[in-house]
């Protein structure tokens, strides 16, 4: 059974400003790079567990063209994935 997906306001905040960013360097982009985190999204609700635990009972997911990761934590016992970020894999965090 499909696992329910829980985005914080952390994670929208990141998507959002991706979307955006995308969008301003290639009219569509935006929307392409939209379209990829809603199929990682997908691919993650069908199967929560199936990634690595990475720290802190977080996994992470990386997606396919763009270089970003989505950090998540599945809670089996309601079968909800809680996003908690999404990060561009080249980016300093530290920085952030």
């Amino acid at each position: 059974m499909k696992a329910k997906k829980v985005i914080s306001t952390f994670a929208k905040a990141d998507l959002s400003e991706a979307t955006k960013w995308y969008e301003i360097q290639q009219k569509g982009l935006g929307k392409r790079f939209l379209n990829e985190m809603k199929e990682a999204f997908e691919i993650i609700c069908k199967n929560p567990s199936g990634f690595q635990i990475r720290y802190d009972d977080n996994r992470i997911y990386y997606t396919k063209i763009f270089p970003y990761s989505i950090h998540y934590k599945y809670i089996a016992e309601r079968n909800e994935v809680q996003i908690k970020a999404i990060f561009h894999t080249a980016r300093n965090q530290s920085s952030v």
